[in-house]
């Protein structure tokens, strides 16, 4: 809003930090952002007020100006507007020029910290406003993670972690309504753990809890996608084989599950060895 300023044909507005580095720049010292311009004049009239006049001397580029300054009370910024003194005293009317270019100089520099610091408001309420819509989608993930948890809980088996009997009774369903509408076969294998109660009673429950999740890991290697691998019971699973031709399909997915839970078992160090009917 400073660009509509009249500074004559060699005035300057200046932004700096109060280290005396012009961070922006009008006018005839437009060149000069970037550097430090912290001459005796500028230092002696900045350790005597925040705000007030001083004449530049020339001392930056030859070029005497009565130069305006105000250190802001908001942000760590200095504004100076400077009018070259062959503009001031042109005419008769110099002094009173001196006197209202002061003035309005004040006002303007007393506008641009209103709206710097306007700005810095606005730049902190952007700032709010995006941490709230991360917190807002991190606690929607972690709802969605939560909510499919729950779901996962209530289809599969803590223990072992294939499908319980509320996610088998589901996909039978499916079964019979494709068998129904596209005459598609699927077979049911049941399957008990036989001398597992002996394994568990010797070895403790912990124990027996091992020897479950690696039968139901041996079972999911033998099943395939389409087909779902439940845990009903303590010992009592179920093997859904969806969309078979006929029996001569299933015989052999029964043998690979009867040699594969029959294989030796090592539970903490102990051999152990049972068998499936």
């Amino acid at each position: 809003f400073y660009r509509s300023i009249d500074l004559g044909a060699q005035g300057s507005v200046t932004l700096r930090n109060l280290d005396g580095v012009v961070l922006a720049a009008r006018g005839a010292l437009g060149t000069v952002v970037g550097q430090r311009i912290a001459r005796q004049p500028y230092l002696a009239a900045l350790a005597q007020a925040p705000a007030g006049h001083y004449w530049s001397g020339g001392v930056v580029d030859g070029i005497d100006r009565l130069i305006t300054y105000r250190v802001s009370d908001t942000v760590p910024l200095i504004f100076t507007i400077g009018h070259a003194k062959s503009d001031i005293f042109k005419s008769s009317q110099g002094t009173v020029y001196v006197a209202v270019a002061g003035i309005v100089t004040f006002l303007v520099l007393i506008a641009m910290a209103f709206g710097v610091h306007h700005q810095m408001r606005l730049d902190r309420v952007r700032d709010n406003l995006r941490r709230s819509e991360a917190r807002a989608r991190e606690r929607a993930h972690k709802l969605e993670l939560k909510s499919r948890e729950i779901v996962h809980i209530a289809h599969h088996d803590i223990l072992t972690g294939l499908a319980n009997r509320v996610l088998l009774h589901d996909h039978l369903d499916q079964a019979f309504a494709r068998a129904r509408r596209n005459l598609e076969s699927f077979a049911i294998l049941c399957i008990d753990l036989d001398r597992f109660k002996i394994a568990n009673d010797t070895l403790g429950h912990q124990a027996g809890d091992v020897l479950l999740q690696q039968v139901a890991e041996r079972l999911r290697r033998c099943v395939r996608d389409v087909d779902t691998a439940a845990r009903v019971g303590g010992d009592e699973f179920v093997v859904l084989q969806a969309n078979v031709a006929g029996p001569l399909e299933v015989a052999p997915l029964a043998e690979r599950i009867l040699q594969a839970v029959s294989a030796p078992y090592d539970i903490g160090g102990n051999p152990v060895i049972i068998s499936a009917s």
